[in-house]
């Protein structure tokens, strides 16, 4: 929880820098790409190292993060001062909070084991902009683990409305319903 906390006061802070300066997309770009260089490399490792120094440490994010925004730069270098580095992840998921606040948005990823049509995604979307009074922005996602129905995940909520969620709450109920008859 205090990692979120932590990561929720960079991100607020470097959106509100983006919101003045009008870079706001690109802060989001570029987050997200620090992000993908953190998973897809042992930058992550090299950086909590003993035995790099500071200076070394601060070197190799300056070059491997060359051409970034400077405000992108500091906020990275900053981390890794501090030795928050991990935290970098948790601040992107945090800025597009965010953005989606701001922007009164809401980002949903729709999974199924089936590709959806435009038409059955537009009815979800504009039902859960008539649900929410947020302006809907939807991905769709296929999941081949899933029988039948549909996951939604909004922002950080899960919407389970898969068969397999259903024969598991069905199960829960049957079995609450066993064990409350035997007493």
């Amino acid at each position: 929880m205090k990692n979120v906390h932590v990561a929720r006061s960079y991100a607020i802070a470097l959106f509100r820098l983006g919101r003045k300066e009008d870079c706001n997309e690109q802060f989001e770009n570029e987050l997200e790409q620090v992000v993908e260089v953190f998973k897809a490399t042992q930058l992550g490792t090299v950086l909590h190292s003993p035995l790099a120094t500071k200076d070394e440490k601060q070197a190799l994010v300056k070059a491997v993060f060359a051409g970034t925004h400077p405000h992108v730069l500091s906020l990275v270098r900053l981390l890794v001062e501090r030795g928050r580095s991990d935290h970098i992840a948790q601040i992107f998921v945090e800025f597009v909070k965010a953005r989606d606040q701001f922007s009164r948005s809401l980002r949903v990823v729709v999974r199924s084991r089936f590709k959806m049509g435009a038409r059955e995604l537009k009815k979800i979307e504009q039902r859960l902009s008539e649900l929410s009074a947020l302006h809907v922005h939807l991905r769709f996602e296929p999941d081949p683990t899933i029988v039948g129905g549909i996951r939604l995940f909004i922002q950080d909520k899960l919407i389970d409305g898969t068969v397999r969620a259903q024969l598991d709450l069905l199960r829960q109920q049957l079995l609450a319903g066993v064990t409350a008859a035997s007493r």
